[in-house]
């Protein structure tokens, strides 16, 4: 039974497979994001697990309603 696994390392396998090139892939992900409000911010949160290693993380971004970056955060979980 194939398992499936939230996170980056799943979503890149799947823009992977459908054989899109790295810049097409930074173009996309940057499109979906969606800015706040005026006045607001938006807390983005994303993580990872590597099946072979055991290695997991988490990655937060914070950023404003024109795009700006307030904080970003990235730490591993588990270290496998």
């Amino acid at each position: 039974m194939k398992e499936d696994v939230k996170g980056k390392n799943q979503s890149c396998q799947n823009l992977n497979k459908a054989g899109l090139t790295k810049k097409k892939k930074a173009r996309q992900l940057l499109e979906r994001w969606k800015p706040p409000g005026q006045g607001w911010v938006k807390v983005n949160v994303d993580g990872d697990f590597n099946q072979e290693t055991g290695r997991a993380g988490i990655t937060i971004i914070m950023r404003d309603s024109t795009g700006m970056v307030i904080f970003v955060l990235g730490k591993p979980l588990l270290m496998g």
